[in-house]
């Protein structure tokens, strides 16, 4: 009995082992570069960083100003700023009307079922 527990815990600890051992490798056989041509965006801010990169030593506040032209940053620019969440572009209520929502319910527990009922279908 002793001899076949030794065996089955000795099984257990190679499949355990095992287990260990392809959990570490599936990420990074996932994490392939992806195949294909990249996005125009993506070559125009490639471009730019090797330009800056190739520029060399430090710049003047009115050049890194003039480069960045109403953009996100000097380097990227307005790539990808159709896709940038901001505060214009998104449906969402924000961190202020949440609040002061929340404080008019708080200050509203008075008020019977039925207008705290209304509140919470808004």
């Amino acid at each position: 009995m002793k001899s076949m527990l030794t065996k089955v815990r000795a099984l257990l600890t190679v499949c355990v082992c095992a287990l260990l051992v392809f959990l570490t490798v599936i990420p990074s056989a996932i994490a392939t570069p992806m195949k294909g041509e990249a996005t125009e965006p993506a070559k125009t801010y490639e471009k730019t960083a090797v330009d800056a990169i190739n520029d060399g030593g430090p710049k003047s506040l009115e050049r890194i100003q003039e480069r960045q032209a109403g953009g996100l940053n000097e380097i990227q620019g307005t790539a990808g700023i159709e896709d940038q969440k901001r505060p214009s572009n998104s449906g969402s209520d924000t961190i202020e009307s949440k609040l002061k929502r929340g404080l008019e319910k708080a200050e509203g527990k008075g008020k019977d079922a039925a207008d705290l009922a209304k509140d919470v279908a808004r």
